[in-house]
């Protein structure tokens, strides 16, 4: 079975597509601006959850990247594990941390801070290992305590 003049069908179907995606448009603008309220409120959460969830990735990041760099027993032990977890995907991990941690702030604070926990500490620790030997000499220099300068490179 064929549709005679074909192209005149297809451009009046796609002329009223765009005429129902106009209409969307304008009822979903009007809903923005009928309750830009309750919008500024939900965004403020959301940003408040992701940088919570920045500054925990932040800081697991970077302390377990100075670990692997002052104890090479923790980087072998950990790092094929940090590297293996990368292959489980972000979206089979967010149901098991709704139910670990509940529908709150706290299971989309850890999602965040395990997104960006990987890039951080892989980063830190690559350019932890790769400080040539001279450079924290100038922070001993300046009567830095021990634990201001690079663990690794003493």
């Amino acid at each position: 079975m064929t549709i005679r003049n074909f192209t005149d069908h297809a451009a009046n179907e796609r002329t009223f597509l765009a005429w129902v995606r106009a209409a969307l448009a304008v009822v979903a603008f009007g809903f923005l601006v009928e309750r830009f309220d309750l919008l500024i409120v939900h965004a403020a959460w959301t940003a408040a959850e992701m940088l919570l969830g920045l500054a925990l990735g932040l800081l697991l990041g970077c302390a377990l990247a100075i670990v692997f760099v002052a104890s090479a027993g923790w980087r072998r032990w950990a790092l094929p594990l940090v590297i293996a977890s990368q292959a489980i995907p972000v979206i089979a991990i967010a149901p098991l941390l709704v139910l670990w941690l509940g529908f709150g702030m706290a299971s989309k604070v850890a999602m965040a801070a395990l997104v960006i926990f990987f890039p951080v500490a892989s980063t830190f620790y690559d350019g932890l290992r790769r400080t040539e030997a001279g450079w924290p000499a100038p922070a001993t220099g300046s009567r830095c305590s021990s634990r201001s300068t690079s663990p690794s490179r003493r």
